[in-house]
């Protein structure tokens, strides 16, 4: 009995959880997918020029703040 119990065992470790190393890889491909799609997207909607020159504003309040 105890024969079988551990074939047993084996087996569904074998099966549930034995193919996970590149699960995380996958996971991180795919979030960085999205963003990329996201950022793609909001381009395209805005306007490249319109987000850098936005984003040069920005950056240049930043760096230098109006009293």
């Amino acid at each position: 009995m105890t024969a079988a119990i551990r074939m047993m065992r084996d087996y569904l470790s074998a099966g549930l959880g034995g193919r996970d190393e590149g699960q995380g890889m996958v996971e991180y491909t795919l979030i960085l997918g999205t963003i990329s799609i996201v950022i793609v997207a909001a381009f395209l909607t805005t306007g490249i020029t319109a987000a850098i020159g936005g984003l040069a504003g920005d950056i240049g309040t930043a760096i230098n703040p109006t009293p």
